[in-house]
């Protein structure tokens, strides 16, 4: 019912704005973003919180968007202010999970000296047994955005062990910290507002999206 009242709001929403087209759709989040250029292919959309805009098809020609991620290499460097002594890093991935943030935690994490320990799951339920493989080899362990890894059973499951472990758990977003995380690097979501609005205001002025 949830599910079904969530699609009629949409559905709503989005016959409105065609009754009366904007000149532009400010978007929060990827499913917002591409509910909006479904319907209304011709009107340019702003958007923000969008992890990976290319692998949504939110890109390109109509599109302007606020990059929603921090570097790599600054979330390994408050890992090292805030937990000096980790030395061995351990990631759970899904099979086939070859993101674009996937690849370069890796790839950061090795340059900057971290023994790196990642292992692939193909279901949601082989998370424990996976994360009770890797919890003997690593001194912190990092979730990245993983639809089979982050279910709300398996991020509480690590949540535990991983209190349970002494070991430093690194997320990237506030909303995982505040269940129980250690800590994350994220934007400042006040700042992605700010930006959202000012290139908000560029288009409405007569800047074309292609300058932006």
């Amino acid at each position: 019912h949830v599910f079904e009242d969530r699609r009629r709001s949409v559905e709503a929403v989005l016959s409105k704005l065609k009754e009366a087209p904007p000149e532009l759709v400010v978007a929060l989040g990827a499913k917002a973003a591409y509910a909006v250029h479904e319907a209304l292919p011709t009107v340019p959309v702003v958007h923000g919180m969008v992890l990976e805009p290319d692998r949504y098809g939110l890109s390109g020609a109509g599109f302007v968007s606020v990059e929603h991620r921090v570097s790599v290499e600054d979330q390994l460097a408050h890992l090292r202010l805030f937990a000096p002594d980790v030395n061995s890093v351990g990631m759970l991935l899904m099979e086939g999970n070859d993101s674009e943030a996937a690849r370069d935690a890796q790839r950061v994490a090795r340059d900057a000296g971290y023994a790196l320990k990642v292992l692939r799951v193909q279901d949601g339920r082989d998370v424990r047994g996976a994360f009770q493989r890797l919890r003997k080899d690593i001194d912190a362990l990092w979730l990245l955005p993983d639809r089979l890894v982050i279910t709300p059973e398996n991020f509480r499951y690590l949540r535990d062990e991983t209190r349970r472990l002494g070991i430093p758990l690194l997320v990237y977003s506030e909303k995982l910290v505040r269940a129980g995380a250690l800590m994350c690097v994220a934007p400042s979501l006040e700042a992605v507002g700010e930006e959202l609005a000012g290139l908000s205001k560029e288009i409405l002025a007569g800047t074309p999206i292609s300058a932006l």
